[in-house]
């Protein structure tokens, strides 16, 4: 079905004899015109339908909404419906054909109830149900059974697996020469681990507890440092040059007592942790910066 168009026109030829016609896949469709019932245009429409629309909107409209429900439904079965009864075991309420709720009929359809009960599995010397089918006896029963002939392995010497690698070589410890075994990679025990035998350890100065920063070392001394350095990383070879974040202020002998200015620096996140890595570079690299900058040395 089509409505009457131009479009339409073009791919229908009209003779006297067949009327309006239609070549596809070398086959003739006839057409003839109607009269749509719900909006009252003319339409075209083949000679084997009876449609009375001249489209699925048309034909939508004009149908009620509920046409779907109870009758008109692909799934009636004649409008069977249960009646509300107590379940037989708990005695709650329900609305199915089943005399039992789902938590009871799940509690009684089990092992001789069950629709798929197949004899079970018991114990052969117990009669003790087994849940698994591939075993004959139960377990209290089966480590008397399985002892001495009705043992497997009886008679038979156990083969030691070699998995032995001769090519490794043990491991020792450096401080008092403990064996680590051949698959650790530490080169120091636990008991003799102290922060000296690390591989970054420089002469303490990073590592003693015991000290502690200088007096003037406060969070507004270390904004006034970073306000001198405009609030960007030093370091000319830096990828980030200004930081939204907080800079770290760096001491450039290392030496956390020695808070002058000429010996504090501002540093990225990135920059200071690269420095704690080949100090006496960094050191002068620093130094140097600085000097140029601010004048003579700290």
């Amino acid at each position: 079905m089509m409505k009457i168009c131009w479009d339409n026109l073009e791919n229908i030829q009209y003779s006297k004899e067949i009327g309006f016609y239609r070549n596809k896949k070398r086959q003739k469709y006839k057409y003839k015109t109607d009269i749509c019932e719900k909006c009252g245009e003319e339409f075209l429409k083949r000679n084997d339908q009876n449609t009375k629309y001249c489209s699925r909107s048309c034909s939508q409209k004009d149908k009620p909404r509920n046409i779907i429900k109870n009758e008109n439904h692909w799934n009636w079965k004649g409008g069977i419906t249960h009646k509300k009864h107590n379940c037989m075991d708990c005695g709650k309420l329900i609305n199915i054909k089943h005399k039992r709720c789902r938590k009871c009929l799940i509690k009684f359809q089990q092992k001789e109830n069950s629709p798929n009960w197949k004899g079970g599995n018991y114990c052969i010397d117990c009669g003790k149900y087994l849940n698994k089918r591939s075993i004959s006896r139960c377990r209290s029963c089966f480590d008397k059974f399985n002892k001495g002939m009705n043992n497997h392995m009886f008679g038979k010497v156990k083969e030691k697996h070699n998995c032995y690698d001769f090519n490794k070589k043990d491991n020792f410890c450096l401080c008092c020469g403990k064996n680590l075994g051949r698959k650790s990679k530490s080169h120091v025990c636990i008991d003799c681990y102290k922060v000296e035998n690390t591989q970054n350890y420089i002469d303490g100065r990073s590592y003693d507890l015991n000290k502690i920063y200088c007096k003037i070392w406060t969070g507004s001394y270390k904004e006034k440092i970073r306000k001198r350095d405009e609030y960007t990383c030093q370091n000319p070879f830096c990828k980030y040059k200004k930081y939204d974040e907080n800079l770290s202020v760096h001491h450039i002998d290392y030496n956390k007592f020695n808070c002058n200015e000429k010996n504090l620096i501002s540093l990225c996140k990135s920059c200071h942790q690269q420095s704690n890595y080949n100090r006496d570079w960094h050191e002068s690299f620093y130094e140097e910066i600085i000097r140029r900058k601010y004048g003579k040395k700290r």
